[in-house]
């Protein structure tokens, strides 16, 4: 990404504390940013990272599943950057409960829908002043498998689905003086609680490669350094989409060499699984 400006560029990340968020701030804090990583509960992890980025990482505490922690983390992040401006926001943060839809209740519904849709488009406008001083970016995080609609995940699949159409929405509002663009990964680390047939889909993909961390971290990148690039969603998920739908109670899923014979009526290429698909 090109800047006019002789300071550092600056970057909000919510989520930072873990996993995706976290990758992506170390990245940025290697590559010269000035990071403010927003965190929740994860506080050993979120002091890890900033041990680990050597002053580059300024870390932001808010509950951004609540109205009063979404103005409280724009109040801050507005503090921290005052006239410089912003780069970058990366909504992240994000919450994957398993609920069946007899068993979800308001106050779940709420806490997804403002975590997920409320709290990344307004956090978004009160942010877009400082965005439009640096010609900045929105980036969502989505989720390349929301559309399949799993079973016993029906609020999280919603919200998502919802944040990419703000994804899209926002990229016209804030036009031209801040993009907007998403990534919706796949089977990157899947959620701690993810059902066994989540895992056991890992391995059908239409690629031999095996998507991890820096699959979304090149996305990432690519879309900083495209500024003729808005209202995209750029999905990554090695072409699992393409497969089959995913079903959170559907038994042990076939190799992806079974799955590709299947849906193509021929012989499939056959791919170079590892032996262990799990990533920390």
């Amino acid at each position: 990404m090109h800047h006019a400006h002789a300071t550092a560029p600056v970057a909000l990340v919510t989520g930072a504390a873990r996993r995706i968020g976290a990758a992506m701030t170390r990245h940025l804090a290697l590559k010269g940013w000035r990071v403010l990583a927003h965190w929740h509960q994860s506080r050993e992890d979120m002091d890890t990272l900033a041990r680990e980025c050597h002053g580059r990482v300024e870390t932001l505490r808010a509950d951004l599943a609540t109205a009063e922690g979404r103005c409280q983390l724009a109040k801050q992040v507005l503090g921290r950057v005052k006239d410089e401006g912003l780069d970058l926001v990366v909504h992240n943060a994000s919450h994957f409960p398993h609920a069946r839809l007899a068993d979800v209740d308001d106050a779940l519904f709420d806490t997804l829908f403002t975590l997920h849709v409320k709290t990344p488009l307004l956090l978004s406008r009160d942010l877009a002043p400082a965005l439009s001083r640096r010609s900045g970016m929105v980036l969502n995080l989505l989720d390349a498998g929301a559309p399949l609609q799993w079973p016993g995940y029906l609020p999280y699949a919603l919200s998502k689905q919802a944040l990419k159409d703000a994804t899209i929405a926002l990229a016209r509002e804030l036009a031209p003086a801040v993009r907007v663009n998403g990534i919706a990964p796949g089977f990157i680390l899947p959620p701690e609680n993810a059902p066994d047939s989540y895992r056991h889909a890992e391995a059908l993909r239409l690629t031999q490669a095996v998507g991890g961390p820096a699959e979304i971290l090149r996305a990432l990148d690519y879309l900083l350094d495209s500024p003729f690039v808005t209202g995209e969603i750029l999905t990554v998920d090695g072409g699992r989409r393409w497969i089959r739908p995913l079903a959170s109670n559907a038994p042990a899923a076939p190799s992806a060499c079974e799955e590709l014979r299947r849906v193509s009526g021929g012989p499939a290429p056959r791919p170079q699984v590892p032996p262990s698909l799990s990533r920390a």
